[in-house]
């Protein structure tokens, strides 16, 4: 019989994607959870009800628990569900998972039934967290009992089971691969190597089908925010660092929903956006600010605390993400390169090092960090105003590369405290 027949039915559409391709506006004020779900939810009906109907709404305590299946949870998946700490939640997370994972277009929460609210926030975190679930449909239906619990749940899928191990085994192979650039590494260097990678590797383009899943990143090599976000993910469970995707907002031409990381180094959490850190724009442009034509790895978003990323980054908890605190700065890649600034008086020995270590590596473009306001506003009257960069670049010349000594060009970005030099070859001139 049409199940249209034994239900009735109500409709709710909540809108998202992520920023700039990521979402689209919309989603679940309660949770925050920027999803794009058609949810079709076979509400209680006070008409007559069939005997299987009427087993599903009236009699739920009777029914049998179900056997908890073996499953292998991401480091994400983990955490988020510790945060939690409730048993049913964690059996309604290990069946989803293993019957998303088997290609089940209905799965039964019998047993382990959870509140509407609940069963959404769960289903997005998985969504978030598990590699293995970048072809399920944002759009699913649920069936509710007489309390408004989900009992039963119905999945659609992008790609035919097959097509999905192919694409698993593809994307495994591929983070083998590149985990194992970073043997023998520290953790710092392990993150920075994958967040340099990705970067190199993957552009950001919301037009891409697998955009949205850490295969797009890693694989096709295009992606959009949520695509990045997983597959740091994905990378630093590969190398046993702590990470863990995080939704929210950010600020661009107003609010836009967003994803980004948080990743443990020596206890310590700290924030890493490695979409924003990628000097392409959705059209796969450079878009360095002030200075479009060029085309360098950035770092402002590495290893900031969550003072730094709330400049222009609203974080998004839901009932089955709450993120922890990243309160220091140490994590950052200025702090770990010797290009952070404490005082004026460090300007010079700073510029020098840094330009020289960029040469060294046939590079002409670096960025330097800044402890405050007061001192950044220092080194720019020091180095710029009173001229005494050009001391610095006098002192250049011995290199391979001739630098120009008169000319030189930079960023300046005193909202994150973040300076981008551009040294030029001698005779050459800024492009137009």
């Amino acid at each position: 019989m049409n199940r249209k027949l034994l239900h009735s039915v109500l409709a709710v559409m909540l809108a998202a994607m992520l920023l700039t391709g990521c979402a689209d506006a919309g989603g679940d004020s309660s949770d925050n959870w920027p999803h794009k779900v058609s949810e079709i939810t076979r509400a209680e009906s006070s008409s007559r009800k069939t005997p299987s109907e009427a087993e599903i709404v009236s009699r739920p305590d009777e029914s049998e628990p179900p056997e908890e299946p073996e499953i292998t949870f991401s480091y994400a998946t983990q955490y988020y569900l510790a945060q939690k700490n409730d048993s049913t939640v964690n059996a309604a997370a290990k069946v989803l998972l293993q019957g998303m994972n088997e290609h089940s277009s209905q799965i039964s929460l019998r047993g382990c039934e959870l509140p509407e609210d609940e069963f959404t926030s769960l289903f997005d975190m998985l969504r978030c967290c598990e590699p293995s679930l970048g072809w399920v449909e944002h759009y699913y239906e649920i069936d509710r009992d007489s309390q408004g619990n989900a009992v039963n749940a119905y999945f659609k899928y992008r790609l035919s089971k097959p097509d999905i191990a192919d694409a698993l085994q593809e994307l495994d192979l591929t983070a083998e691969q590149i985990a194992a650039k970073t043997e023998g590494l520290s953790d710092y260097d392990k993150l920075l190597t994958i967040h340099d990678y990705i970067i190199k590797h993957c552009d950001y383009d919301k037009d891409e089908d697998d955009a949205w899943c850490a295969y797009g990143c890693l694989v096709r090599g295009k992606a959009v925010c949520e695509g990045y976000s997983k597959a740091l993910c994905l990378l630093c469970d590969k190398v046993g660092i702590p990470c863990l995707p995080v939704s929210g907002s950010s600020e661009v031409d107003g609010q836009e929903l967003h994803m980004w990381n948080k990743a443990q180094l020596d206890g310590c959490w700290y924030n890493f956006d490695v979409t924003w850190d990628d000097p392409t724009d959705a059209n796969g442009n450079p878009a360095a600010e002030g200075s479009s034509n060029y085309d360098f790895i950035h770092y402002e978003y590495f290893g900031v605390s969550d003072e730094r990323i709330q400049i222009d980054h609203s974080f998004g908890e839901s009932l089955m993400m709450k993120y922890p605190m990243a309160a220091y700065e140490d994590g950052t890649y200025f702090c770990h390169t010797g290009q952070y600034i404490t005082s004026a008086d460090q300007a010079d020995d700073v510029f020098r090092r840094s330009c020289e270590a960029a040469l060294e590596k046939g590079e002409l473009i670096f960025q330097l960090g800044f402890s405050d306001e007061s001192v950044y506003d220092e080194v720019y009257t020091y180095e710029f105003e009173d001229c005494h960069i050009f001391e610095v670049l006098d002192s250049l010349y011995i290199y391979d590369t001739p630098i120009n000594t008169m000319r030189y060009e930079y960023i300046p970005d005193e909202e994150h405290l973040v300076m981008t030099f551009i040294m030029l070859p001698e005779e050459e001139y800024p492009p137009d």
